[in-house]
């Protein structure tokens, strides 16, 4: 029920648009004719027609821009449906959020890295002030802020490959220790059972197990 209302609020806004036309890469934009903070479903855009300088506009659209490339929507949709189906585990929920504040780290850092963190990082605090978008779409300004507003000051570090080479011959010396102690662990003959008598293939004699008389001397036994 609240994934079907959350549908009906964005259809909604549809009907409400009041500019709606497509930008570059079949992206459509659709403006709204109030107040409302900037978000992104698929590949359609929504903006308010509130006064922002060019500047601002320019970063919001990257930034949901960013999210559109990325198809983070379907990411938010499969959720949605895991949630419906296992509403009872804690699990799914954490594994949500936790992917969102994943995607908007991506689109913070694609429009950082064209544009100054400092400005960009007072948009994105004075959009959050006014934080009213639906629960199922991007939206530029969604918290945590504080989380986001740390990583887009964070340094990128890049790791480098040598790094990821040097996993291998570890692994491999792991896995070849391992398999040294499983075969030391393991007896090289395992001890028979009892013993048995044996015959040639080719004998065609037969094996008594038991008899009926058991053997004596010829002269008997003496005491």
């Amino acid at each position: 029920l609240r994934f079907t209302w959350r549908g009906l609020q964005l259809l909604h806004l549809y009907r409400k648009a009041h500019i709606s036309h497509t930008i570059e890469d079949g992206i459509r934009l659709i403006e709204l004719p109030a107040t409302f903070p900037a978000f992104s479903f698929f590949n359609t855009i929504w903006i308010g027609s509130q006064p922002m300088s060019e500047a601002d506009r320019a970063q919001i659209m990257q930034h949901e821009r960013c999210h559109i490339r990325e198809w983070h929507s379907l990411d938010v949709l499969w959720f949605e449906f895991l949630k419906i189906i296992f509403w009872f585990n804690p699990v799914v929920y954490a594994y949500r959020q936790s992917a969102e504040l994943l995607h908007e780290y991506i689109a913070d850092q694609n429009v950082s890295l064209e544009h100054s963190p400092e400005i960009y990082a007072d948009l994105l605090a004075r959009q959050v002030l006014s934080n009213m978008q639906p629960a199922m779409v991007h939206a530029f300004g969604k918290s945590p802020l504080l989380k986001r507003l740390q990583m887009i000051h964070k340094p990128i570090k890049q790791t480098p490959m040598m790094k990821y080479l040097l996993t291998i011959p570890v692994m491999a010396l792991a896995i070849f220790l391992v398999a040294c102690e499983e075969e030391s662990s393991t007896p090289l003959t395992p001890a028979p059972a009892e013993k048995q008598l044996s015959l040639p293939a080719n004998s065609s004699e037969d094996v008594f197990q038991e008899v009926d008389q058991m053997p004596s001397p010829v002269e008997g036994l003496q005491t």
